[in-house]
């Protein structure tokens, strides 16, 4: 198993070099270690608002509480007991619900998923410029029809990457790509 601290630690940060315009040594680092890991790339306004939009939509679905202890940019999923309601898993693209709730309104989070304001936090020009300026423009292929905007709850996801995906939706991996992965899988 994966161990926090043994073969799982901190991400280490990049921002130093996102801020200095260093790409090249980003793009190095990308390769070496497997991950960026930079705060700021899309800005906190941009991001509150999307949050904002899906938490208020969670709000009606009567999925979240909202009180005058708990406001709305400190809202979590609503727990009952020791159960939380269950998550939130949207594809970007349609808005569709990919856990198949029946207890919310699709037609407000198909509206909520594509919406402008979502889609300048996963495709915006922030997240498009940053990508444009690690990899040469040409050879961008962004992961749209991967993008899944998440509220977490009771739905069993935990973190992770979905590198197969990844793998067969872009360019931007060559045949020598996911060595380190396979080697490090190996292990366990």
């Amino acid at each position: 198993p994966l161990t926090y601290g043994k073969n799982v630690e901190d991400m280490i940060d990049s921002n130093d070099l996102y801020e200095a315009g260093k790409f090249k040594q980003l793009r190095e680092k990308l390769e070496k270690e497997g991950y960026l890991f930079i705060r700021g790339v899309i800005p906190k306004e941009t991001i509150l608002k999307a949050r904002k939009m899906c938490l208020t939509q969670a709000n009606k679905d009567n999925s979240i509480l909202i009180n005058d202890k708990a406001k709305l940019d400190h809202a979590r999923i609503f727990r009952k007991g020791n159960k939380y309601s269950e998550g939130y898993c949207f594809d970007a693209i349609t808005g569709s619900e990919t856990n198949e709730r029946e207890d919310i309104d699709i037609d407000a989070w198909e509206e909520i998923g594509p919406s402008d304001i979502c889609k300048s936090v996963y495709n915006g020009k922030d997240i498009q410029r940053f990508w444009n300026n690690l990899f040469n423009p040409q050879s961008l292929n962004p992961l749209i029809q991967q993008t899944f905007i998440r509220l977490m709850g009771n739905s069993g996801t935990v973190q992770h990457a979905d590198y197969y995906y990844f793998k067969k939706d872009t360019k931007i991996f060559n045949n020598k790509d996911g060595i380190q992965s396979q080697k490090a899988a190996q292990k366990y």
